[in-house]
């Protein structure tokens, strides 16, 4: 039987959300000690991965643009 979710696609998404993730952890170290918004932080993190696993696209400014529409 053949699976429903091709691996290379799989792959590719687990790889940019371990990213995307290790990118945001980053983030946050460098706040230490200061309050963050987690969920938004979170959010646009999500989007993130969303865009380049999806269009290929990375995201800057856009994903709070997005973020605010939403």
């Amino acid at each position: 039987m053949r699976s429903a979710f091709p691996r290379d696609p799989v792959r590719r998404l687990t790889e940019v959300a371990a990213e995307e993730s290790e990118r945001q952890v980053s983030a946050w170290e460098a706040r230490a000690g200061e309050e963050v918004d987690v969920l938004a932080d979170v959010m646009r993190a999500g989007m993130r991965i969303a865009m380049r696993s999806l269009f290929g696209a990375t995201a800057g400014a856009e994903v709070d643009e997005i973020g605010e529409a939403a």
